[in-house]
């Protein structure tokens, strides 16, 4: 009869999969796809080896989900193949309004030694933090510190660039010069899409009109040292839950969400 769950959930899928979680921007096409291939996936182990029929996605329950990752566990997928895995059922289950159905991945399993923790995905959204929701919190704490937040999530700066970076002096038509960088090197990121553009021109327009901010020219606070800036950031950042212990993600997170955003785009 039409495919039954599967043509229900190529529409929830279909109807969501595009943007982003949080609703601002457009997530790639291999991030789309195989986030399509793992929901189909998990379906198909729900019908052909857990024996629960689900006819609809919007009938998940918590019981599905937590049979669903013992299932993972007892077949002893490797850790970052389970917090994909996991990451991708959150989202699925944001999408059907059901976003608390889903524990973090250290309560699933406790015990799980990361024995691949170089192959551990860091960055946000592999692990279900969603940026724009982070960013909203800490600029309406922080208009300087929302600043350097958007610029690390663009460019993939590090936070010591991204405190220290002068829109008006370092960007230019297809890029922008970062210093201060480790090891005191300087390096250029190319401006190659229409949201990084749309990032610098929105910290040009910040350091002309936030007071004493022209002055300094960088989009930190003008009051206080790069030092300070980079401090207040991180404590912002750990206060909005942004730490290894609370969501299993930093700071730097972002710049492995950079690299994987851009070895994607480029295929």
């Amino acid at each position: 009869k039409g495919g039954g769950w599967q043509d229900k959930l190529k529409v929830v899928i279909d109807a969501n999969n595009v943007n982003k979680v949080s609703g601002r921007g457009s997530t790639s096409y291999k991030t789309r796809e195989k986030r399509e291939r793992m929901l189909f996936q998990m379906f198909t182990t729900l019908h052909a080896d857990l024996n629960y029929n689900i006819e609809d996605p919007k009938n998940l329950k918590v019981k599905h989900v937590d049979a669903l990752v013992k299932y993972w566990v007892d077949e002893g997928l490797a850790p970052a193949t389970l917090e994909n895995k996991i990451s991708a059922l959150r989202i699925l289950c944001e999408w059907l309004n059901k976003s608390n159905m889903v524990k973090s991945m250290k309560e699933y399993a406790p015990s799980m030694k990361r024995t691949y923790a170089a192959q551990r995905d860091k960055s946000w959204s592999g692990n279900g933090v969603e940026f724009w929701q982070v960013w909203d919190q800490i600029y309406a704490k922080s208009k300087t510190a929302g600043m350097q937040l958007l610029f690390i999530g663009a460019f993939g700066a590090r936070l010591d660039e991204a405190v220290s970076f002068k829109p008006l002096i370092c960007s230019h038509e297809h890029y922008i010069d970062l210093f201060d960088t480790k090891g005191g090197r300087h390096r250029t990121v190319p401006i190659d899409t229409e949201f990084k553009r749309v990032v610098i021109e929105t910290l040009k327009q910040f350091v002309m009109t936030y007071p004493g901010a022209r002055a300094k020219g960088h989009i930190g606070r003008p009051d206080k040292s790069l030092k300070q800036n980079d401090k207040h950031l991180q404590n912002l950042l750990s206060r909005c839950g942004i730490s290894k212990k609370e969501s299993g993600v930093t700071v730097h997170g972002l710049r492995a969400e950079f690299v994987i955003d851009e070895l994607e785009r480029r295929g």
